[in-house]
């Protein structure tokens, strides 16, 4: 919370600032809640606001042992863009090399001046087959703060990068109408939409209500 409060003061006291003249590394920071994270997207947009010829870097350090994590949170940078708070010409999305932990750094680039030497990283989406199977996304269908992300779509390329590997649904309802028509709704889905063969998917029923911990559909991989 003290972190927001001093973003929001900082973010109205930008106008204050001179115009850059050499790129401006405006914040750098560790995996952070989404209240937070979108706090400091907020202050990002209002600085290139303020900034019109400006380009703005978001450089990406992902976290070593955890790929889900680096993808999910580029994705929310991405769902922000596409809500139109920033504009998205102007941001430039660089994944860059690991670290222990996953890092962000948004750097201000003036129109004219060369921007900053960022290290270019290619994140493999390959699991280990030592990997356990794990709940990669599901169907949120409760109030989130977070900006939203194409989870399923995430899903999909994962599955392609990994064609050992399955998909395992679980559909959750009370009614087996219900589940039937939820499930094949959610089949057609990958397959149509994002390509996945539907021999690679395996969907489970649970006769149970959805409850915001165990929600309607669970997409699960199995390395």
């Amino acid at each position: 919370m003290i972190r927001i409060i001093v973003l929001s003061l900082f973010l109205l006291a930008g106008s204050a600032f001179p115009q850059p003249t050499v790129p401006t590394l405006l914040d750098e920071f560790e995996r952070t809640p989404c209240d937070d994270f979108k706090a400091r997207l907020d202050f990002l947009s209002n600085n290139l606001s303020e900034h019109s010829s400006s380009t703005v870097y978001v450089v990406i350090f992902g976290q070593q042992d955890d790929i889900r994590a680096n993808v999910f949170y580029e994705g929310m940078i991405v769902g922000y863009l596409k809500q139109g708070k920033l504009d998205a010409d102007r941001v430039r999305l660089i994944r860059s090399s690991s670290k222990q932990k996953l890092t962000f750094q948004i750097w201000l680039v003036p129109s004219g001046i060369e921007k900053p030497t960022f290290p270019i990283a290619e994140w493999s989406y390959k699991m280990p087959k030592t990997m356990t199977p794990y709940k990669f996304t599901w169907l949120n269908e409760y109030d989130d703060i977070c900006p939203e992300v194409d989870g399923v779509g995430l899903y999909s390329e994962f599955l392609k990068a990994n064609p050992e590997a399955r998909g395992n649904i679980v559909i959750r309802d009370v009614t087996n109408r219900a589940r039937r028509r939820l499930s094949r709704r959610t089949l057609t889905e990958l397959s149509k939409k994002y390509g996945i063969s539907r021999n690679r998917l395996r969907v489970f029923y649970a006769n149970e209500k959805p409850d915001g911990v165990d929600q309607r559909v669970e997409y699960w991989l199995v390395p």
